[in-house]
């Protein structure tokens, strides 16, 4: 069998290239560890990835099968542009990640995906590369390539009917008894203009105080043009973004904290950032916010069962809080990272003729 390893550009895919990647998506999708929940539909999906990140540029590249006109795998490629705010410290950095479905893996279909990383990396100055990796076998891949894990993600879930809101509630009571003066603040679909510029600021900051681990690493800049269009790309496909802050007597942005919710998926919302800045912790803000949030969702989305949530595993602070509100272990990630020129000696091991370069299609036996 001969697999292609073909440009895919969401901007000018064809409708043929469109129906192999929506069909290679579903069978991933069944594939991971929760196949019951929903999955974006093929509108959705061709929205979101057409859409220009002012942030970063992806790269990605299918794995075809010609001869069952199918899509086998995948390499996504992404990194920061120079005009990003984050590109100073973290422009050698890039995101690569490569999946292949079940009855094609072990063909190294996944090494020739890979193949492609060293052109795309030293054209673009890059030279450390981070990944992610749930399931089992890409764990094994990542170990066998000789990636270093430098962090552990961890979903955690909450079943919305198991919530003790006696407690909830109490927490909610407790906040302002705690901080007199201070008050929250909400936002729904985008931040007032009027605190947009401190919002960033805030973000920013609690955003790079959670643990990364041995994760190399600059600061993550999150300013208001990258929170204007996270705002339409929410709006775009639907979704809606609710943000809370508290706010101190004298003005200041303390602590925040964020759901997303996704139509599509009805019965399940997000949990995105939460936290406190260091200044301000230990009187129960994040404790307050959090409670606010999850009282509030029960009347803006009652068809919510489920909060989803990640952490890092060493986050022991916002696990404790998460603990105690009944959230449950769901899966771990792991993050794995690896410089270009391991990569290129590995590959350089690999027993498989080395695909022409340029991004041109070419075979890769199985």
């Amino acid at each position: 069998m001969d697999i292609l390893i073909v440009p895919f550009e969401p901007r000018t895919a064809s409708r043929e290239e469109w129906a192999r990647y929506h069909a290679f998506r579903r069978i991933r999708h069944q594939e991971e560890e929760n196949p019951e929940d929903p999955l974006n539909s093929d509108e959705r999906e061709e929205i979101a990835m057409k859409r220009d990140d002012p942030e970063g540029d992806e790269f990605i590249f299918a794995a075809v099968d010609p001869a069952a006109d199918t899509q086998v795998g995948i390499l996504w490629f992404g990194l920061y542009k120079e005009t990003s705010p984050s590109y100073a410290t973290n422009g050698h950095i890039a995101w690569a990640g490569a999946s292949v479905i079940e009855p094609y893996r072990r063909r190294r279909i996944g090494t020739a995906l890979l193949r492609r990383v060293p052109e795309l990396a030293r054209a673009r100055k890059i030279t450390m590369l981070t990944g992610w990796s749930t399931e089992a076998d890409g764990k094994a891949f990542v170990r066998a390539v000789g990636a270093k894990v430098v962090s552990l993600r961890r979903e955690n879930r909450l079943d919305l009917g198991r919530v003790d809101w006696s407690m909830v509630e109490s927490w909610a009571r407790e906040g302002p008894r705690r901080s007199p003066g201070t008050s929250l603040r909400w936002f729904r679909d985008r931040i007032d203009e009027d605190v947009l510029e401190a919002y960033a600021k805030v973000y920013t900051e609690i955003a790079n105080q959670q643990p990364w681990d041995d994760m190399e690493h600059g600061e993550f800049v999150h300013d208001v043009t990258w929170f204007r269009e996270r705002a339409d790309r929410f709006a775009a496909v639907g979704e809606t973004w609710r943000t809370a802050v508290s706010i101190e007597p004298g003005g200041e942005i303390s602590g925040l904290t964020e759901m997303v919710y996704n139509p599509e998926d009805v019965h399940l919302i997000g949990q995105g950032l939460t936290g406190v800045r260091e200044p301000f912790r230990g009187r129960g803000l994040g404790k307050w916010l959090k409670a606010e949030m999850l009282l509030g969702l029960r009347h803006e989305f009652p068809l919510v069962r489920i909060v989803s949530t990640w952490n890092a595993t060493t986050n022991a602070a916002m696990l404790a809080i998460n603990y105690a509100l009944g959230f449950r272990e769901a899966r771990v990630s792991e993050m794995p990272q690896m410089s270009v020129e391991a990569l290129e000696a590995w590959l350089a091991r690999a027993r498989e003729p080395v695909p022409p370069p340029g991004g041109i299609a070419s075979p890769t036996s199985a």
